[in-house]
């Protein structure tokens, strides 16, 4: 977009989701960021931000971006050999700096 107002869409397709992210901009003297997400996109949050403040300098600017996997998950399948290498090392982390309350599993997830 050029303009301090506009719209822009785009969708892109791929093997298990469809991806579609729109964007509308309004003038405005400083720059406002709507960003609407789904959840498992969070941790880029930051990102996107940074992005948008890389080619934007003011204006109220709303970007959505919307996910629809399009298979269904399929089954988790345990790899018994990684969790034995994690709980060893926690082990050993709880070994090495003998902390007053050991690191669980939980307090990695």
């Amino acid at each position: 977009m050029k303009s301090m107002t506009g719209y822009a869409s785009i969708e892109n397709v791929g093997k298990s989701c469809k991806v579609k992210v729109e964007t509308k901009s309004l003038n405005s003297k400083y720059l406002s960021l709507d960003l609407s997400i789904p959840p498992f996109l969070s941790p880029y949050e930051i990102h996107i931000h940074n992005a948008v403040r890389k080619y934007v300098r003011r204006g109220k600017i709303q970007v959505k971006v919307r996910v629809v996997f399009l298979e269904p998950p399929k089954g988790i399948t345990v790899d018994f050999g990684l969790l034995r290498s994690y709980h060893e090392a926690l082990e050993s982390i709880n070994t090495a700096l003998s902390l007053p309350e050991p690191v669980k599993l939980e307090d990695l997830l």
